[in-house]
């Protein structure tokens, strides 16, 4: 039996049913649990250790000491497929209980073994424990004794030799942690997982394209909540295209008409503009994060020059208003040169990117960006995560409603960063709300300068929810989370040492913590002079 942990994210889900279709293949048992945290992650590995020889880790587990954190049986192999950078480097070199599936790309720049670990550093912590249980025996013996003996261990203990090693010693572990912190001050994510277990199926010839699409929507996930920039995506692209054009070249528009189970994948066009063709193209156009922040339409002005920009495009507001299905044909098949025609003079060059779409038979067809919405949506509502795994027929993708009540606009006076405070019930909803509003703020602000600041957020946490070891429940703790998270990692870190503020690190994006409510407003201080 296989014991395979799984976060709660998109990607995370899409390569857990790669590997799952492999495992059944090869009639494998396992044991599947989704975690949110490293609490999570604990409990269920220790609920499990004792049945299982292998564990499979997805986007959870790169980051920490796996050894230190779950202390497994000697016999017992962990394999770890994650997303989330930096690596922990116990992780990297171990000596085989830990095989990281990921292959370091070119710009994570992992220090070397000989930086980070020495082998003769235990030996002579215990030479020096052994003279100096010697010399405290022989001056116990000896004690008062000024002779010969006396003036020849104090020579030894003062020897330049002696003094050398120690001086190296210090200098090295001094070396050590500057390049421990300058790998990991920054956290960022690699190449998506989903990906790597299609490559895995690939290699193994047991690819098809079912598991292609959930390499294709785990791409697409990253790339469309900011975890990935359009260079890193378009590189991923170009390899899933081969792909694509192998497994669907004997596939014509005839074979399809034949069969209403047929599936077919083709890389086109697409509008980052969600769900937009079970939508309707205005609600579309007024709640996509794109276009939302580039008219900015939480004001009139914007709302003004988005009904422009559709009299521009020669699109009826009633046509737009309706169902995309039910939209006027020619309108349809002309609505990407319309677009793109004047997506320069409305600064919306990115509108239109390539992407892929999925022909089920005669059905609709269904872009990347539509399975990350809806499945998206899924995760981050209370239905539970098999339902999810299992696909469970028609029920409906729709996202419930995870807001309660938002206080105070996004402040940004003199500070080096953003902030502000919101009522949220999921992380992962909370990290893309917190992109959301790093967009909206960038498009918002006339200097150049205060467009490219980072963003924190803050979610009070219902006092009682949390249940942290070892700390007093009556304690209140608040989510911080930094936008863009490469920058907050380390940084939430010193703030703390800094202030002496409690934070517990639950997650497994070192940029998502949780903080004493009352250390708040000492922390943000603290924040603020570190990135100034």
């Amino acid at each position: 039996r296989v014991l395979v942990l799984v976060h709660c994210d998109v990607d995370a889900l899409c390569a857990c049913s790669i590997i799952v279709s492999l495992l059944r293949s090869e009639h494998v048992l396992y044991t599947l649990v989704c975690v949110n945290g490293i609490q999570e992650l604990r409990d269920a590995y220790a609920q499990h250790v004792q049945q299982v020889r292998y564990v499979i880790f997805i986007n959870c587990g790169a980051t920490l000491d796996l050894v230190e954190l779950l202390d497994p049986p000697e016999n017992q192999v962990l394999f770890v497929a994650d997303m989330h950078r930096p690596m922990d480097v116990c992780n990297i070199y171990s000596a085989g209980q830990v095989c990281l599936l990921m292959q370091p790309e070119d710009d994570e720049e992992i220090p070397s073994y000989g930086d980070i670990f020495r082998e003769e550093e235990a030996r002579h912590h215990a030479e020096d424990s052994e003279e100096e249980e010697e010399e405290e025996g022989a001056e116990e013996e000896n004690e008062g004794d000024e002779g010969e003996n006396g003036r020849r261990r104090k020579r030894r203990r003062f020897d330049e030799e002696a003094l050398m090693k120690r001086r190296e010693k210090r200098e090295w572990e001094n070396h050590r942690r500057q390049i421990l912190f300058d790998y990991t001050q920054f956290s960022y994510y690699g190449s998506p997982t989903s990906v790597l277990m299609y490559n895995l199926a690939w290699r193994l010839s047991k690819d098809n394209n079912e598991l292609l699409w959930l390499a294709i929507v785990g791409l697409s996930d990253l790339f469309l909540n900011g975890h990935m920039d359009k260079r890193r995506y378009l590189l991923h692209v170009g390899d899933l295209q081969s792909h694509v054009a192998r497994l669907n070249h004997t596939i014509t528009e005839d074979s399809l008409q034949m069969s209403a189970d047929s599936m077919h994948i083709s890389f086109e066009k697409e509008l980052q503009l969600a769900l937009f063709r079970h939508w309707s193209l205005w609600e579309s156009l007024r709640h996509s994060p794109y276009t939302a922040c580039k008219f900015r339409l939480w004001s009139l002005k914007g709302e003004k020059r988005l009904h422009e920009f559709l009299a521009e495009l020669g699109l009826p507001l009633v046509q737009c208003k309706q169902k995309y299905c039910a939209m006027d044909v020619s309108l349809r098949n002309e609505l990407f040169s319309l677009l793109e025609s004047k997506s320069e003079k409305y600064e919306l060059e990115d509108l239109i990117y390539g992407s892929f779409l999925l022909q089920l038979g005669l059905r609709y067809k269904f872009s990347a960006a539509d399975f990350v919405f809806s499945l998206g949506a899924l995760l981050e509502s209370h239905e539970s995560y098999q339902d999810v795994t299992e696909g469970n027929g028609g029920r409906e993708a729709a996202a419930e409603s995870q807001f309660e009540t938002s206080a105070d606009s996004p402040r940004h006076d003199k500070h080096s960063f953003s902030w502000t405070f919101l009522y949220l019930s999921h992380p992962t909803a909370l990290a893309r709300f917190a992109y959301f509003v790093l967009l909206a703020n960038e498009a918002s602000r006339r200097n150049k300068r205060s467009r490219t600041l980072p963003l924190v957020l803050c979610l009070p946490v219902t006092e009682g929810a949390m249940h942290i070891p070892g700390i007093d429940q009556s304690v209140t703790f608040s989510i911080l989370i930094g936008i863009p998270p490469f920058l907050f990692g380390k940084a939430f870190e010193q703030a703390a040492e800094k202030t002496e503020s409690l934070i517990y690190q639950d997650c497994f994006d070192p940029s998502i913590v949780h903080l004493r409510t009352e250390d708040r407003t000492k922390f943000l201080d603290a924040l603020v002079s570190l990135m100034t």
